[in-house]
């Protein structure tokens, strides 16, 4: 009896030692502040958000992520515009095993003991959100680090314009969410 409690309270240490983070899309966990020689450096939620998937981000450089959404992971909204869809969409997206792709560029960037993501997003649909400067990712969807580019949203841009004036039209086959990205990651080229 007395080797089970020592037991039971030895891995009642271990578990409160090391908690595992129960994986949540863009959780922002409590990372810890990160070291500069001349004091600590916080992150904001949107850095945090990409920094949990990659965690040496470059102050001034420019990344390239890849977000995907699974029909599993739609909100209530996102089923009923499912509902609406063609069933040639339908079936493309249980082709490719997801709901939606699309491309996340932003630049790491640090002011006032803080480091922000600013970052927009860019699909065939709408090609770049003009949302917040401070991009925080949809919550229900996965992130993919692809690397790091010498490319910048100006540039992104150019290349996002060029791919639809040569491919005007959606098509199941040939001109999907899917099929930009592709493009986009190949002009992009990051390099992990």
């Amino acid at each position: 009896m007395q080797l089970t409690l020592f037991v039971t309270a030895f891995l009642a240490c271990l578990a409160a030692a090391n908690p595992v983070f129960k994986h949540e899309p863009f959780a922002t966990r409590d990372l810890p502040a990160l070291k500069r020689g001349d004091g600590d450096i916080k992150g904001t939620n949107a850095y945090q958000a990409v920094a949990q998937w990659h965690n040496s981000l470059d102050v001034g450089k420019w990344y390239v992520f890849k977000q995907t959404l699974y029909e599993k992971d739609y909100t209530e909204t996102q089923k009923a515009a499912y509902e609406q869809l063609p069933e040639d969409v339908k079936a493309l997206q249980k082709k490719l095993g997801f709901a939606h792709v699309w491309l996340v560029l932003g630049q790491v960037t640090e002011s006032g003991g803080w480091r922000h993501f600013k970052a927009n997003a860019w699909d065939l649909t709408l090609s770049r959100y003009r949302g917040p400067s401070d991009w925080n990712g949809p919550e229900n969807a996965d992130l993919a680090f692809l690397g790091k580019t010498d490319k910048n949203a100006d540039d992104a841009d150019k290349l996002a314009d060029e791919y639809k004036k040569a491919h005007p039209k959606f098509d199941v086959k040939d001109n999907n969410c899917a099929t930009y990205v592709v493009a986009m990651v190949e002009k992009l080229d990051p390099q992990k």
